[in-house]
């Protein structure tokens, strides 16, 4: 009597797709060509694939569009918070804010501070500026934890009123950068800077001493921080040559670099080799005074280091320019911020590099008003909008 050849079954299973495609396998090889000859051999099974390859690009863009409208919605603000949530950066940090003025520096505590310069207003106390985006560039990090921006902004005031009752319009260009920081379903602004670009030759042949307000010592308590801080440190020296300087500056298309002159906002690879901040300057040393130092939190929770780091700080420009026929030294005081991302690099490696980097001098509200009105009525007490067209100055 002959036994009954084996039959084949198929094997149906309630596991996830990656145990499903190991059982199949398994199988396919136990059974062999003796249990089921006549099964065609299909060849190796592939595991499956991701079911939305799409995904991560689709949260990517949704992250980018919040921020975005969250940036753009901030510019209807006068101020800006520098009380942020624990859950964002460190008390000992706080949220950081660095203006056009020389004393437009704020960090931490529970206040407000004025964002824009000048702050025009009307006889009821109803703003008459407006801050309009030009040219916004958004970033988000690797791990999708922060995010840094930067913008044009055309900073809008009103010049002399005319005969219509309607005032005449003076744009200021302003930049602006900033970092934010996600924090569960939001993004919170720890770090923004605002400046008015301007000549270096002026401002070295101009220069006075340390003019400015100087921030604030204050770091985060995690150990890492310290990292970032060196980068920085040594990225700013005169010293630094040009083949480390390709290993401290990031070069990518997303690179950014903004001296204070109207002429040096470095993109991409022109961050290295462009004049770096201390040949502008013609500097013999460039040194952080004070400076605040923040990181993102830990991606997976914890109280581990983050990936995206922060240095606000004022700058000692030890310069030097021409008095009659000799070479004079002079001192500035700078503000610069840095953002550094913790970065793979070609040897297998991971680094701290700067992405973003915002080095300006200040400029005081008296100044900034000759630009709008014209050099011949810089030294006039009324600002424009406080006066009549018809008077001596004419827009």
């Amino acid at each position: 009597m002959t036994a009954p050849a084996p039959r084949c079954s198929r094997v149906r299973t309630r596991a996830g797709a990656a145990a499903a495609v190991a059982l199949a396998t398994a199988a396919l090889v136990g059974l062999g060509a003796g249990a089921c000859g006549g099964r065609k051999d299909h060849g190796p099974v592939e595991p499956p694939g991701d079911p939305d390859p799409g995904r991560e690009a689709n949260v990517r863009a949704i992250l980018l569009r919040e921020l975005e409208i969250e940036v753009l919605e901030g510019y209807d603000q006068p101020t800006f918070e520098t009380a942020a949530p624990a859950t964002a950066v460190s008390g000992r940090v706080g949220a950081v804010h660095i203006g056009v003025g020389p004393d437009d520096i704020a960090a931490g505590g529970v206040t407000s501070v004025d964002r824009w310069p000048l702050l025009p207003v009307d006889e009821i106390g109803g703003r008459l500026d407006e801050a309009e985006s030009k040219r916004l560039q958004l970033h988000l990090s690797e791990d999708l934890s922060a995010a840094w921006i930067a913008d044009e902004i055309s900073y809008r005031v009103p010049g002399c009123l005319g005969r219509d009752g309607r005032y005449k319009v003076a744009v200021v260009p302003l930049r602006y950068t900033g970092l934010f920081v996600r924090d569960g379903e939001r993004w919170v602004e720890v770090l923004e800077h605002v400046s008015y670009p301007q000549r270096i030759g002026e401002l070295v042949d101009d220069a006075e001493g340390m003019i400015g307000k100087k921030l604030r010592i204050g770091r985060d308590p995690r150990p890492a921080v310290q990292q970032p801080l060196d980068v920085v440190k040594r990225a700013i020296s005169a010293d630094l040559p040009e083949s480390e300087r390709a290993r401290l500056y990031a070069s990518d298309p997303g690179a950014l670099a903004m001296w204070p002159d109207p002429e040096q906002e470095l993109h991409g690879s022109a961050v290295l080799s462009a004049a770096s901040l201390a040949r502008s300057f013609d500097a013999s040393k460039i040194s952080l005074e004070t400076f605040r130092v923040g990181m993102s939190p830990d991606p997976d929770g914890g109280v581990g280091p983050g990936t995206v780091a922060w240095v606000a700080a004022t700058l000692r420009v030890d310069a030097r320019r021409v008095e009659g026929t000799k070479m004079e030294p002079v001192t500035l005081r700078l503000r610069g911020t840095f953002v550094l991302e913790d970065r793979d690099q070609p040897d297998g490696t991971r680094a701290w590099q700067i992405v973003q980097a915002h080095v300006s001098a200040p400029v005081d509200d008296e100044a900034l008003v000759g630009t709008v009105r014209g050099s011949e009525a810089s030294t006039e007490a009324t600002l424009p909008w406080q006066r009549p067209c018809e008077g001596q100055w004419t827009r």
